[in-house]
């Protein structure tokens, strides 16, 4: 995004704002890649799931503490939500301080885990062991 003119591909945004110091909070319907987005970038998550795996993989946000499933606002479109109370969600979100650290702490073990001998290559050079 340094550059004018460049071309970017539908997603390719979210990585570069999301390590923007003024990203508090991230609110979206957790498909993986905004997940792990998140997760990298050490930004808490207000999760919304819609369809697919994404009610899983709000499961997973919540139980890792760095984000909230607003769980009464339902699955897709079961519930209409009005405005008021996505809007005092926020704020409550946004002051969660023990959600702030807990995105930190993934985002530590998210970069660990990249790391040369972290445990994602660990997995992977054993997933590779066992075709070979």
């Amino acid at each position: 995004m340094e550059k004018k003119g460049k071309i970017m591909k539908p997603g390719d945004y979210e990585a570069a704002i999301m390590v923007h110091p003024a990203i508090g909070l991230f609110m979206n319907h957790c498909e993986w890649d905004s997940v792990m987005n998140a997760a990298w970038s050490g930004v808490p998550m207000m999760a919304w799931p819609q369809h697919g795996d994404q009610k899983l993989n709000a499961e997973v946000v919540e139980k890792a503490g760095s984000g909230r499933w607003v769980e009464e606002w339902g699955w897709g479109e079961e519930n209409l939500v009005n405005g008021g109370e996505i809007a005092e969600m926020v704020k409550n979100l946004m002051g969660d301080v023990t959600m702030k650290v807990n995105a930190m702490k993934v985002r530590e073990q998210a970069r660990k885990a990249k790391e040369i001998g972290g445990s994602s290559e660990k997995r992977l050079r054993k997933f590779i062991e066992t075709l070979t």
